[in-house]
């Protein structure tokens, strides 16, 4: 059973305003967006967590990674992240690599 919930607000507000993220998983519609932000979560690349236990999955997606954030196993967002955008994560303080 999938344990992450998502509202279709958000996933309106990904597909729309993070097209390049849609784009890149090749979906067509928020419904398929879903699936493949499912994916995402199930076969990340990387995990990490921050100071307020909001969880961040990485997957690396030709030249970029998809980023999803969830937070009470509730996704609240999705983007990509070029690689300087990337390695500038990985040096943070306040987050650190789950696995």
């Amino acid at each position: 059973m999938y344990k992450y919930s998502v509202s279709q607000g958000i996933l309106r507000h990904i597909f729309i305003k993070h097209k390049d993220l849609a784009k890149a998983l090749g979906a067509k519609n928020a419904e398929e967006l879903y699936d493949k932000l499912k994916n995402i979560i199930e076969h990340a690349d990387e995990v990490y967590t921050d100071v307020f236990n909001a969880i961040y999955y990485v997957k690396k997606i030709n030249e970029l990674y998809a980023n999803i954030i969830i937070y009470g196993n509730v996704i609240k967002t999705a983007y990509l992240l070029s690689h300087k955008t990337y390695n500038k994560m990985k040096r943070k303080k306040w987050i650190q690599k789950l696995s």
